[in-house]
């Protein structure tokens, strides 16, 4: 896995599906996992864990196995090869309705949490990277977080006016010595665990959606909206450029550009949530919500 560069969420990805689903196979010989017994785990983890999950333990199976075929070449065909894997669709929901997503996020209770999603929401980032973000790779002065283990490469993410007042904000809540930008105390880990919406949330919005979503619409917006660069807009949110696109090879990212475009995103977005002016002028701008907070 090293030597193809597989990163370490991606490693931590595969173990955790096999020890999820695969765990009492860890000490069986190889020949002994037949196609059959195969078939019955698939379905059995799809009952349980969705069908994705089911999908993706399988394909984790069959990437070992297909290892350890060419180094024991007398090893039969990867016993995936009788599954009828579960029909997947590319996830095409995005935020429909920014000024009711805008009044749920403010209704949800913990102020760590409702930070947590606004923060997915203004910077594309992938949920499980953001769970992690320690206090320490932020700099606030020059405006960058840096993410040292992500799904790719390392990334350091220049940030928005209003994202660096989100997390000088969200720092100073959580008190000196924090180690966590979104701590939980009722998780082992000190950091939040759990990215998507508890029961109670899920019903303060008027469409459903998941911490994926959120990237989803940053991106879907960055080029339908915005018109920022396939280039800047891959590498704020930390995609890998395409391998067939030579020309991509050519263009060479610096870090002031990227942050015209982080800008771009975050005004565009405050203009989306941002309720429009009553008659009474009582709207309170979103900037000083934050600071009130």
């Amino acid at each position: 896995m090293k030597k193809l560069e597989r990163s370490p969420t991606t490693l931590r990805d595969y173990q955790t599906k096999i020890d999820a689903h695969l765990s009492d196979w860890l000490d069986a010989p190889l020949v002994s996992i037949t196609r059959d017994i195969c078939n019955k785990r698939h379905t059995r983890i799809g009952e349980q864990a969705g069908p994705y999950m089911a999908n993706g333990t399988m394909r984790t199976l069959r990437a070992i196995w297909r290892r350890a075929r060419r180094q024991y070449p007398d090893l039969p065909e990867a016993p995936t090869a009788a599954i009828n894997f579960y029909p997947e669709t590319g996830r095409t929901d995005v935020i429909g309705d920014w000024p009711a997503w805008w009044h749920g996020i403010h209704r949800i209770v913990s102020p760590i949490r409702r930070d947590f999603y606004i923060w997915l929401a203004f910077s594309g980032c992938r949920s499980g990277e953001t769970m992690v973000m320690e206090t320490g790779h932020v700099d606030l002065e020059t405006g960058i977080v840096k993410f040292p283990v992500t799904k790719t490469d390392a990334l350091e993410l220049p940030l928005s006016d209003y994202m660096v007042d989100l997390l000088r904000h969200r720092i100073a809540e959580n008190g000196q010595g924090c180690r966590w930008i979104f701590p939980s105390a009722n998780s082992e880990s000190g950091h939040l665990a759990e990215a998507k919406l508890i029961r109670s949330e899920a019903g303060l919005f008027t469409e459903s959606w998941s911490p994926h979503t959120l990237r989803h619409s940053w991106i879907t917006n960055a080029d339908q909206k915005v018109g920022i660069s396939d280039a800047h807009a891959r590498a704020l949110t930390n995609h890998k450029r395409r391998r067939d696109d030579a020309h991509a090879g050519y263009i060479h990212l610096h870090l002031d550009d990227l942050r015209v475009s982080q800008q771009r995103m975050t005004d565009y977005l405050r203009g989306q949530v941002e309720p429009k002016p009553s008659k009474r002028g009582n709207v309170v701008p979103l900037q000083d919500r934050i600071k009130r907070r």
